[in-house]
């Protein structure tokens, strides 16, 4: 007899999930039961089962690796209060549309023993809300709650279409103890499910007729403009692009990009902008914006020259959960960047090429950068100027903390693949993601990555912000300490977090003669000792 908790773990696992990043509870004795019934009988556990002290770095680092495996990963976590715990990685796996299963398990209904699971424990009581789905509801692409274990599998199959199917995103399962832990005869249940009939919904193409309008504008432009988005989340749009690029002479400009949509050495590479400025929208005569959220931002003269034609190609192109979002376009098309583009590419072998290119190989092309640089989010693209598809991502979202987690989950799931990942954060975004139990899990799943401290003393961004409305307010002079946005003057040993948690080796950069011999012995210690390495460089003080 199997228990619903075991045909829900073997549903994911037939369907090609391969690590569950858990927080466990007293509503989970039915899958730590399966899972132990696993290791006795088969030797070992049918997904990856990987301990997350804390819930924020378990979502954060299940974003990361099915970022960059392109895989579905599984949270577990415990009924709501384990829920609220998701904090703000909820934002960031929405808004970077990442697939991610989300369980929480949900108080027993009843109370005085009538069934296996019954409530026995005096927080059950306080945790039986009523509503626990609407905690996370509006971050995710459906959720649902499994009713009885014998259609348990359907219901699972249908909750991961929802997040594999453009555009992607977290979707939320909860049950309660009861259901879980019901026993299940195999042949009064309809569990034995087709996987193959539970495919994601087809990527969406242009019609025939988007396809023409869009390449002779931009075969006959004067100054044709390709604003890259997220399109990078799926690395084969990056050669696509380039080849379109270099077919019709396109000029390229990154906007918001929370993956590498265009390589830094391809010869129309024209920029980055996290900040909605673009000094090359005036020129432009026709605009081609790839799967963007803000293209540009309508303040102080910075928007297209009137008359320019707008084309606008994106998965979720009125971007329907925002609250208010626009951009005015001739063309608004919902298609997937890889499709779109193939068929773009297609269309354009009828015109001749007008222009060669002149590439650089690229070096570090198993290196991953995980970008958190947040303010430095440019500096970081201009400074490392990627050119392999992959080679960094962003969270996608704008609640910070990601990356210590992130990279903790891709070096357990494609770690091999890559001779180094390293995180790039800022001092306070080092501290949003929760080192504490991040350099544990790295130590204790053997996942070593490099990260590199941007250390400016404090809070940037607030700082920037309030710049941008008091330029020359009585606070643009003073110091972040004053304000209250800085970490000093005895700012925390960043470093000695990391060893304290997970044994990290690290050090403290303030001088730029230190920096080849620190990150030299750096790398060796990640490479060779397959230790952490922390590098807290020393940047300036807001």
């Amino acid at each position: 007899m199997q228990t619903t908790a075991a045909v829900f773990l073997d549903t994911l696992a037939r369907a090609g999930v391969t690590h569950a990043f858990v927080n466990w509870g007293n509503d989970h004795p039915a899958f730590l039961e399966e899972l132990e019934r696993q290791r006795v009988e088969n030797g070992r556990t049918s997904l990856e089962i990987v301990t997350a002290p804390n819930e924020m770095v378990a979502l954060s680092a299940a974003q990361g690796l099915a970022q960059v495996s392109g895989v579905p990963t599984l949270v577990i976590v415990h009924v709501d209060v384990g829920t609220q715990a998701l904090a703000g990685a909820v934002h960031n796996v929405d808004r970077g549309r990442v697939p991610v299963i989300i369980f929480a398990g949900m108080s027993p209904h009843s109370g005085q023993g009538e069934m296996k699971g019954s409530k026995n424990e005096w927080p059950m009581w306080p945790q039986d809300v009523p509503d626990q789905a609407a905690i996370v509801r509006q971050y995710m692409r459906h959720t649902t709650q499994i009713m009885s274990g014998r259609n348990v599998s359907k219901t699972v199959m249908r909750a991961l279409q929802f997040a594999i199917s453009e555009p992607q995103g977290p979707v939320y399962i909860s049950a309660r103890r009861e259901v879980l832990e019901e026993e299940l005869d195999p042949l009064a249940t309809t569990n034995n499910v087709d996987l193959k009939k539970w495919p994601a919904i087809s990527p969406a193409a242009l019609s025939p007729d988007a396809v023409t309008t869009i390449i002779d504008a931009l075969a006959t432009a004067q100054f044709p403009l390709v604003l890259v988005g997220h399109s990078g989340r799926n690395p084969k749009t990056v050669p696509l692009l380039s080849a379109l690029s270099h077919k019709l002479a396109l000029g390229l400009f990154g906007v918001g990009c929370s993956a590498l949509g265009v390589p830094y050495d391809h010869s129309h590479f024209l920029g980055m902008s996290f900040g909605g400025k673009n000094p090359l929208l005036p020129e432009a005569d026709v605009l081609l914006l790839l799967d963007t959220e803000v293209p540009w931002i309508d303040a102080a003269g910075n928007a297209p020259q009137p008359g320019a034609r707008v084309f606008v190609l994106d998965p979720d192109p009125l971007k329907q959960t925002y609250g208010w979002s626009h951009v005015d376009a001739d063309l608004i098309c919902r298609a997937d960047p890889e499709v779109a583009l193939r068929q773009l590419l297609q269309a354009a072998d009828t015109y001749a090429d007008r222009a060669a290119a002149a590439r650089t190989p690229g070096r570090g092309q198993r290196v991953l950068w995980l970008n958190e640089g947040i303010s430095n989010y440019p500096a970081v693209f201009d400074h490392i100027r990627p050119s392999v598809a992959g080679s960094m991502v962003c969270s996608g979202g704008s609640s910070l903390g990601w990356a210590l987690g992130a990279a903790v989950g891709i070096g357990l799931g494609r770690g091999r693949e890559y001779e180094l990942i390293v995180a790039i954060v800022g001092d306070g975004t080092y501290m949003f993601g929760v080192p504490s139990s991040v350099y544990w899990m790295a130590r204790r799943y053997k996942a070593p990555f490099l990260t590199v401290i941007l250390n400016n003393g404090g809070w940037a961004s607030p700082k920037n912000s309030m710049l941008g409305i008091y330029p020359t307010g009585l606070g643009s002079k003073a110091s972040g300490d004053r304000l209250s946005t800085g970490f000093g003057p005895d700012m925390p040993d960043y470093a000695q977090i990391a060893a304290a948690a997970g044994g990290a080796w690290g050090r403290r950069v303030s001088d730029s003669s230190e920096v080849k011999d620190t990150f030299e012995e750096a790398i060796r210690v990640v490479l060779e000792e397959k230790r952490c390495a922390v590098v807290d460089c020393i940047v300036g003080s807001i």
